[in-house]
């Protein structure tokens, strides 16, 4: 159901011999993509007792080697985030999760008490590892291998969830969110108290776009029931116009596409926008690059620099 390529997974040895690719490049990939060591397939090199650093990574590496390797479905990931935002608003361990943190080994107890579906140990710690706070300097080893030591209080990223939440909020409904209600939601959802939780309109960048005529977004899901729209939603039939409005518009999604595509798309939705907006459906490597190729620019009176299509 949930794990790819199978339920027992698959080793990086596996991979190299399918892959015309370096052992060391497949693992970066799977750090990449946030593969999960299958759970019972982990080996450790907690007895070697050597104090050279490179005899441990060498080691270290070849043990990676013959691991099992997993992805989740987008399926049970999604349902995963469900069960731990809900652990997050009703679990009192977790009260001030950004700033005084969590036990991570009590947090993915409580998580698989709360399932109401089977969920493996490694599957939670794949998901929580997303979203923990590393302190300065330190980084992440990737794999399902990032907390070995599963007691330490870790600090959640506040600004994390708040996106997850939004991301739930806006596949509740397929209309636009009118911005006033959908701040109103997004509060009233969002774990934790106080105002470090209290999530800021720019997390939506990559998200959602803002828009200030729904009418064509309206009539191209609804075709012309514009009317019932704003009976439902908005109770005023002049509350849409001049108003901004929140469209869906995930970044996972877009960027399934080729770069020409993604741009037809963002185009269709809005004739200009600014830079912020537009990075996070590119490749920042490229940005440049592609912004030469299918975009001109323009400043307003206010020097914002506006892209628009070619």
């Amino acid at each position: 159901r949930y794990i790819y390529p199978s339920s027992e997974g698959v080793s990086v040895e596996q991979l190299s011999q399918i892959l015309m690719y370096s052992r060391k490049e497949i693992i970066d990939a799977l750090e990449s993509i946030h593969a999960f060591i299958i759970p019972s397939t982990k080996l450790e090199n907690s007895d070697i007792h050597d104090n050279d650093a490179r005899i441990h990574e060498i080691i270290d590496v070849g043990l990676r080697m013959k691991t099992m390797y997993g992805a989740l479905s987008e399926e049970l990931e999604r349902d995963t985030w469900d069960i731990i935002l809900n652990v997050l608003s009703e679990w009192d361990g977790a009260i001030d999760y950004a700033n005084k943190g969590v036990i991570l080994d009590d947090m993915i107890e409580i998580v698989l008490k709360k399932s109401e579906i089977s969920l493996e140990r490694g599957v939670v710690q794949y998901c929580l590892e997303k979203c923990i706070v590393l302190e300065e300097g330190k980084k992440r080893y990737g794999c399902g291998r990032t907390w070995n030591n599963r007691s330490l209080s870790v600090k959640l990223d506040a600004n994390f969830i708040a996106q997850l939440v939004a991301h739930n909020i806006f596949n509740s409904r397929t209309a636009p969110w009118k911005q006033s209600h959908f701040l109103s939601e997004w509060y009233r959802l969002m774990p934790g108290v106080g105002i470090h939780y209290e999530p800021q309109i720019d997390l939506l960048r990559g998200v959602a776009i803002g828009v200030t005529d729904v009418s064509p977004i309206i009539q191209a899901e609804n075709g012309d029931n514009l009317q019932k729209f704003v009976r439902v939603h908005d109770k005023n039939e002049n509350d849409h116009k001049n108003v901004l409005y929140w469209k869906y518009f995930p970044k996972e999604q877009i960027m399934r596409s080729s770069v020409e595509q993604r741009f037809k798309m963002l185009f269709k939705e809005k004739a200009k926008w600014e830079l912020e907006d537009l990075e996070p459906y590119f490749d920042k490597s490229r940005l440049k690059e592609v912004l030469m190729k299918y975009t001109r620019h323009a400043n307003d009176d206010k020097g914002c620099t506006w892209y628009m299509s070619k």
